[in-house]
């Protein structure tokens, strides 16, 4: 391979990387589905064999060539700052996946007042006005349920709303208050 192909090569396998990582990443923080997770492993897999190619042959040409030291050392640069960006955005997926995000939604007609929640993490929501929503991060540390006490025109009442959490299983959902 002629070595401006390389560069060239190494700068856009460098800029693609960053960009499909980033577009995995955020599709998995918005949907929060676990395909995006298995699809973000696969593509860390793939993404580090092949960058590692690129950079194994980066590396051959810069002891070989001396004309373009700079370009292929700045094609290396490109792939590598990749490390960092993968490294934050497993640090937060894994934030993520010990966190429940769970969009409470008050679907009765009247304003629920004194909403606690608690299991997981205690949590509360002073007032929650007819038809309106409030998300809620909740951190999973173990083994846990999750649960919620209100005053709907001053009766309290309680609903569970996910039975069973743990490590590594936090997700997003909405839960729809006073529908069960």
């Amino acid at each position: 391979m002629k070595t401006e192909q390389l560069i060239k090569i190494g700068r856009t396998l460098a800029m693609l990387s960053f960009l499909i990582g980033t577009a995995i990443f955020v599709m998995n923080y918005l949907i929060s589905a676990d395909s995006f997770l298995l699809i973000g492993y696969i593509f860390i897999v793939l993404a580090v064999v092949i960058n590692s190619i690129f950079l194994i042959l980066i590396f051959i040409k810069l002891s070989k060539e001396k004309q373009y030291k700079t370009q292929l050392i700045i094609s290396a640069g490109m792939i590598l700052l990749n490390i960092p960006v993968l490294l934050l955005y497993s640090w937060i997926t894994s934030l993520l996946l010990n966190t429940m995000r769970i969009r409470f939604v008050n679907s009765t007609k009247e304003t629920i007042t004194e909403l606690k929640i608690t299991g997981c993490q205690n949590k509360k929501i002073k007032k929650l006005e007819a038809e309106k929503s409030e998300t809620v991060w909740i951190s999973i540390k173990g083994d846990c349920t999750i649960t919620i006490e209100y005053l709907l025109n001053g009766e309290p009442k309680k609903e569970n709303v996910l039975e069973y959490a743990t490590t590594n299983t936090g997700h997003k959902m909405k839960y729809k208050i006073g529908e069960k």
